[in-house]
């Protein structure tokens, strides 16, 4: 069974730590970690190249860690190697960690009702191994949007399955582009937003006559509800919690008034969750 305690779980978390670093070494300059990494990157770059006209274009990808067939996972792996010119990991040869991720991404199954299902395609959410992969082959996928942004002096970044663009390229012209991405890969599909406002993870961002409003975005499906102050947890890691809150909130807010906003939102989810005064006062 997929999940925490599954036979092949510790496998996923093996081969991911074997992986993990050749990717992130390979796609360092076209991946993001959080929103505030993304804020940093396009203030730098808006410095230089923001005008009135630039657009903002976010694609997510559609189901991606079912959507990607499990050898073609294999083969991704294969692809991350050979791009890295190594043959073997710590001293486990290439056809060893191949036959090993096989293994776990054709043993995943769930009960359902009564019935036991085999997955067939994709691999199982929340194992370590998935993301890898999905990742891996999403820096396959986009090699050329990467590429084009150099070219036009655009921004491009992605974080799994959400990819975002800054770029001064007529809007007709991007449209065109997304279309044609969208056939890279039989197995990816880009569903895209183009315009003057995006909200991409949790920020809100808009290019306003050629400057830049930012603040923190909530999604419709958001809940004010963290870990409650009642729980047994250290008090430092829920003190964490406001602190952390209020960062992102100043790094994210371009004015005072969008601060006092995401503020005011941070003391309800707090009193919702039984935190005292002294928490935040």
């Amino acid at each position: 069974m997929a999940g925490l305690k599954s036979p092949t779980i510790a496998i996923s978390r093996w081969l991911d730590g074997l992986l993990r670093p050749l990717f992130n070494r390979l796609a360092n300059e076209t991946t993001i970690l959080n929103g505030s990494q993304l804020v940093k990157q396009i203030e730098q770059w808006s410095a230089k190249y923001l005008t009135s006209t630039t657009s903002f274009i976010t694609m997510d990808v559609t189901d991606l860690y079912t959507m990607i067939h499990q050898e073609g996972g294999i083969k991704t792996i294969r692809k991350l190697m050979d791009a890295s010119n190594i043959k073997q990991i710590d001293g486990v040869k290439k056809e060893i960690i191949l036959a090993l991720a096989r293994f776990v991404m054709t043993n995943n199954y769930f009960y359902l009702y009564g019935l036991y299902y085999k997955q067939i395609r994709g691999g199982a959410m929340g194992s370590p191994l998935t993301l890898t992969i999905a990742n891996a082959y999403m820096y396959f996928v986009e090699r050329p949007i990467s590429k084009w942004a150099i070219i036009t002096n655009s921004l491009y970044y992605r974080y799994i399955d959400d990819l975002f663009i800054m770029s001064n390229v007529y809007v007709d012209t991007l449209t065109g582009l997304v279309n044609y991405w969208n056939k890279l890969d039989i197995n990816i599909n880009l569903s895209a937003s183009i315009g003057h406002t995006a909200e991409y993870l949790d920020l809100k961002i808009e290019n306003r006559d050629g400057s830049l409003i930012s603040e923190v975005f909530h999604k419709a499906s958001h809940e004010s509800y963290f870990l409650p102050f009642t729980s047994v947890h250290a008090k430092h890691i829920k003190k964490n919690i406001p602190y952390a809150a209020l960062v992102r909130a100043i790094r994210y807010s371009s004015s005072f008034d969008a601060f006092k906003r995401e503020e005011a939102h941070i003391i309800v989810s707090l009193l919702l969750n039984k935190y005292p005064k002294d928490f935040y006062s």
